[in-house]
């Protein structure tokens, strides 16, 4: 048996460029724990999942972000390019984000190397899709939300595992988890036994 002490590149399944592409799953993974600079904050998060439609084998893709359109929001910068025109304040008050799942449009993809060494295929960009551009996806698309699982726990078999696993680090996995243990209690003594 021999082992071997050189690094292998893996190279992303989705080249660097722009490609068509189409939305094929939106999952709402609840409100995640973070830290920036030392200071604990909670954020709720969305996952937009792409499939790229010309490449073989139609990999894909997603795009984490906060589950807002404030104006720093990369939800509302990905959505507006995409759109090709601002959001109104009209929209800004209340806007169905379900309405993308399905919808083609084309991604520009980068290629970041990580800490390990490994290079990442990230989405930098949403862009409208090219007149005549199929809509067609290999799979039906999803809309997932972790709310929508705590309710029913066979929506969990809708998603991915490494969606499941980030829903799983909500604030309401983990307080609906915590909650049936904290719930039982010892059965109520009989009432024969009341002495008086």
């Amino acid at each position: 048996m021999i082992v071997k002490g050189t690094e292998t590149s893996i190279e992303p399944e989705i080249p660097a460029g722009i490609h068509e592409a189409a939305c094929v799953f939106l999952a709402h993974i609840g409100t995640q724990p973070k830290t920036w600079e030392g200071r604990d904050y909670t954020v709720p998060q969305v996952i937009v999942g792409f499939e790229c439609q010309q490449i073989e084998g139609h990999p894909r893709t997603s795009l984490w972000s906060s589950f807002s359109l404030k104006k720093k929001s990369q939800l509302r910068k990905q959505l507006e390019s995409w759109r090709g025109k601002p959001f109104t304040e009209e929209e800004l008050a209340g806007w169905d984000l379900e309405q993308i799942v399905g919808k083609p449009c084309q991604i520009q993809v980068i290629h970041r190397e990580n800490a390990a060494g490994y290079k990442n295929a990230r989405i930098e960009n949403v862009l409208p899709a090219v007149k005549g551009q199929s809509k067609a996806t290999t799979t039906k698309p999803i809309v997932w939300s972790v709310a929508d699982a705590l309710a029913d726990s066979s929506r969990w078999q809708d998603v991915p595992e490494w969606i499941q696993d980030a829903a799983k680090r909500s604030i309401e996995y983990t307080q609906t988890a915590a909650a049936p243990e904290a719930s039982r209690s010892k059965p109520d003594e009989p009432e024969d036994d009341i002495p008086f």
